[in-house]
């Protein structure tokens, strides 16, 4: 098995947006298929003026590979007992916040579910949000769609799980000046070619931009070599910073159970025309008058 990524891209009055998601699969083609009953299910939580346009599937280690598959579905959202005509599409700031809970425990993740009704979820005159019947029934089913499907929360593997060391780095050599440098550490790497490594700690001023993912182009005893460039191509010795390989959990597999509506909320698009996601941290949106 192996994890995927997917962004899933919508589109509608109020704007371009994406929703991102990662799944555990057997394969590219496994994690490429979007079958009608998952793509009905996403789009009974938006609002019909919504489009649900595309979703880009690309791996996240190994071989590079990447498709976009068309969607091009309208939203079907309409809670249950309220008038069409009063039923308007949510703002391109607004979103029903869930808490997605996963198997590997603690791991969770908040998801902003965007391009809904106004009105599946509003605010009573306490302030307290209410989610209309027919979009909880909604949110569930679609929580039960990303289990049964191996939908991940991006869980990283700690240090002391299998195959996960952890180095510190003693210098950065760039003067080979080819675009590549080679770390060396401590100890033995214990990485392969192709792996991806993070590196953190590093001091900004004497390495700058190097805190990060990287993918390891050779490793050989206790050097690695990355693409990245030092300052002047220098040699840097270093008393900061460590590396680690990076191996995300296949076991933090999204469990419906656990998942559900947590507040009513939303965030700030850096630009809607483009979909840029923006701010991650949500805003309270008061009750209307």
């Amino acid at each position: 098995m192996a994890i995927f990524k997917q962004v899933w891209t919508f589109n509608g009055p109020s704007g371009v947006w994406s929703d991102v998601w990662y799944r555990s699969a057997a394969s590219f083609a496994v994690a490429s298929e979007f079958t009608p009953d998952l793509i009905a299910q996403r789009c009974s939580l938006l609002h019909p003026v919504n489009v649900w346009k595309k979703a880009r599937v690309s791996t996240i280690t190994g071989t590079r590979q990447s498709a976009v598959i068309p969607i091009n579905v309208r939203g079907t959202g309409n809670p249950a007992g309220i008038d069409p005509s009063i039923n308007f599409p949510a703002n391109e700031t607004e979103a029903v916040i869930c808490t997605l809970g996963a198997t590997a425990f603690p791991a969770s993740r908040r998801w902003w579910c965007r391009g809904t009704a106004e009105l599946a979820v509003q605010r009573n005159t306490i302030g307290t949000p209410v989610v209309a019947p027919a979009f909880q029934m909604a949110l569930n089913g679609f929580f039960g769609k990303l289990e049964s499907r191996n939908y991940v929360i991006l869980a990283r593997e700690r240090v002391g799980a299998a195959q996960v060391f952890i180095n510190k780095i003693l210098q950065v050599d760039g003067t080979s000046a080819d675009g590549l440098s080679v770390m060396t550490m401590d100890q033995l790497a214990q990485v392969d070619a192709g792996n991806m490594i993070t590196i953190a700690q590093v001091s900004a001023k004497d390495l700058p931009a190097l805190n990060g993912n990287f993918k390891v182009i050779a490793s050989a005893g206790k050097t690695i070599t990355i693409q990245y460039t030092t300052p002047e191509n220098r040699l840097i010795k270093t008393l900061t910073g460590y590396a680690k390989k990076l191996v995300y959990s296949e076991l933090a597999v999204i469990v419906a159970a656990s998942s559900g509506f947590s507040a009513l909320g939303g965030r700030k698009t850096k630009n809607g025309v483009t979909g840029s996601r923006g701010a991650r941290s949500a805003k309270r949106i008061r009750a209307r008058a």
